[in-house]
């Protein structure tokens, strides 16, 4: 007998489907170049040990530190990057499910008519007010990709500066260690590939939750 698997089960295949291969872009993306810069750092003592005169050995290891700090900004631009892919990525998918949700319950408007404060809020809205769905809000899930929205708006418009009069974030980095400060940096995001994939676990239990009341509300068929 031919197995029946529901409208809703198919969605959210698809959607884990999409989270698997954010982790695997990450897993694939982050060893090489960590691996670059250990093969580099591996080739500058080689050549530096042929060096004999201890000053220019110092001043050719001084010259070599410029492209060193070159992969550390690979690795800060890869994870920042990460983090702005991952909201999109859950933009996406609340907008495509609103849509869906109004074509199979045939509502007079779009999630794009409502105000909010971003599409993330405007998607909630939609599927609280119009869908009847009992968003998970209060979920730790969704009060930190609320954050995450926050940090991927000051790595998209501040350059990854985090405003100390922000306190909830600011205290959210601080207990996550995200945010680095010295002499010539002030409150700068340093995102660590442990975070990227904290955010990607709770964008995961985030959509399951959400799919759970989906199919209770609307039905699996």
């Amino acid at each position: 007998m031919a197995i029946r698997i529901g409208f809703w089960e198919i969605y959210e295949s698809l959607t884990l489907h999409e989270i698997e291969k954010l982790n695997r872009f990450l897993s694939l993306l982050e060893p090489h170049i960590i691996k670059s810069k250990q093969d580099w750092e591996k080739k500058i003592q080689q050549q530096a040990q042929l060096i004999q005169d201890p000053q220019k050995r110092d001043e050719f290891l001084d010259f070599s530190s410029d492209e060193y700090w070159e992969f550390e900004e690979y690795e800060r631009t890869l994870r920042n990057s990460f983090l702005v892919i991952v909201y999109a990525f859950v933009e996406f998918r609340l907008g495509s499910f609103c849509s869906t949700v109004e074509k199979r319950l045939k509502l007079p408007i779009s999630w794009k008519d409502l105000r909010g404060e971003d599409n993330a809020d405007r998607a909630r809205i939609y599927l609280e007010k119009l869908g009847g769905l009992k968003f998970p809000v209060k979920s730790k899930e969704w009060q930190n990709i609320r954050r995450y929205e926050k940090l991927r708006h000051y790595i998209v418009h501040r350059g990854g500066r985090v405003p100390k009069d922000e306190k909830d974030i600011w205290s959210f980095v601080q207990k996550k260690q995200l945010v680095m400060s010295d002499r010539f940096i002030d409150n700068e995001l340093l995102i660590t590939t442990a975070f990227c994939t904290e955010v990607l676990e709770d964008v995961k239990n985030f959509f399951l939750s959400l799919h759970r009341e989906l199919k209770q509300s609307l039905g699996s068929s």
